[in-house]
């Protein structure tokens, strides 16, 4: 929500007055089709949810915001009462599964977003940028022309699929286990750490599912996930463009149980044919068992139901600074993203913001990787 805050005595929303974009915001609620117009009516309609199925939430969120930040309330007079007329018919009902189609709703490919729900806020030292509703739980994310120029600015976008004509290289990569070689598995290191996870889960019981991702509800992933996405900052809107992006996929589910009865970990991979690969969306496992190391166990899960059922990868997601991954990873694929941005915004002037730390300046508002892919993409032969 933030640099918003609401409060459901009054009905108004405030705001954050050390937000540096705040002037800007304000400023752009008066173009209806503005990114701070877009942002303040996806804002009203998760505080209609919310209404609905949490108002305590709201409470204690508001109660919190007051207490860290120094709010202002915000000059947007008709809303107060333009929310309250609205929450008598909610927006979302309680089983969404993913978006609701609208004749706004945009389809490419796996992903479908409208104009409320392209992207979700990132926040750097309080400064706020965009990336898209599939950057945090899925890969190969592809954009087109529409897509880019809906989006407020600055979006940045990670995992552009590797044939893609848009996108500039980043400074990470997916990486990949090659489970289909018998060298993935004798290699000394590799075959000792799997003999000492096995010998410690041998008394754990296992289980596996694989469901299509268009018979997961929103409520289905929150139950396997939601730890985990609370511990990493996944949002709502994130975990809604996950299960957009798997309607058309098949999903592998592990689960590993103590032997009390307990459940250890629960493990999702999407199921990816066309790359020959599974790639691992996420894991939630009980802290109170992290002696025995659950989440480099599912990944020996995870590469051992890919090789039983004929995949060459095993996909780890990004390598940054994950050192456990290093144990599993046999290829580096490079990943490829975007970062469109005013050049007068505050994430330019800050050295620490992704900005920086992903992308060389010279690649910033750079939309296609060389002249022949961007020939092939405006039509050209």
């Amino acid at each position: 929500m933030y640099p918003l805050a609401y409060d459901p005595r009054t009905r108004n929303f405030h705001y954050d007055v050390e937000c540096p974009v705040m002037a800007e915001y304000t400023a752009q609620l008066g173009n209806p089709t503005s990114a701070a117009s877009a942002h303040l009516a996806r804002i009203q309609k998760e505080v209609l949810a919310l209404e609905m199925k949490d108002p305590l939430f709201l409470e204690n969120n508001f109660a919190v915001d007051s207490d860290y930040f120094e709010l202002q309330k915000l000059k947007h007079e008709p809303l107060a009462q333009s929310v309250a007329e609205k929450a008598k018919h909610p927006v979302f009902p309680r089983n969404v599964r993913g978006s609701i189609p609208s004749r706004l709703t945009v389809y490419l490919d796996r992903q479908i977003w409208t104009p409320d729900n392209l992207w979700v806020i990132g926040e750097h030292n309080k400064v706020i940028y965009y990336t898209p509703r599939w950057d945090a739980l899925c890969p190969y994310i592809d954009v087109n022309k529409e897509m880019l120029d809906s989006a407020p600015k600055p979006f940045l976008v990670y995992a552009v699929p590797p044939e893609s004509a848009y996108g500039v290289p980043v400074k990470d990569s997916y990486g990949l286990a090659n489970v289909s070689t018998p060298d993935f598995w004798k290699d000394p290191r590799r075959s000792r750490k799997f003999g000492e996870l096995e010998k410690q889960y041998r008394k754990f019981d296992y289980s596996e599912t694989v469901a299509w991702g268009r018979d997961l509800t929103l409520e289905d992933i929150q139950r396997m996930g939601g730890k985990h996405f609370k511990l990493y900052e996944i949002g709502d809107g994130e975990v809604a463009g996950f299960v957009d992006y798997i309607r058309d996929l098949e999903v592998v589910i592990l689960r590993v149980y103590a032997p009390g009865g307990g459940l250890v970990l629960t493990d999702v991979s999407i199921v990816l044919p066309e790359r020959n690969q599974i790639y691992g969306s996420f894991c939630q496992w009980d802290r109170t068992h992290k002696n025995r190391s659950p989440g480099i166990y599912a990944c020996l899960l995870a590469c051992k139901w890919a090789v039983r059922n004929g995949y060459q990868y095993y996909n780890l997601g990004p390598v940054g600074d994950f050192r456990y991954k290093d144990l599993f990873v046999t290829d580096l694929e490079p990943l490829y993203g975007l970062a469109l941005t005013d050049m007068e915004h505050p994430l330019v002037l800050d050295q620490t913001s992704p900005l920086h730390v992903d992308f060389a300046p010279p690649q910033w508002n750079q939309l296609y990787r060389d002249a022949d892919k961007l020939r092939h993409a405006i039509g050209f032969r």
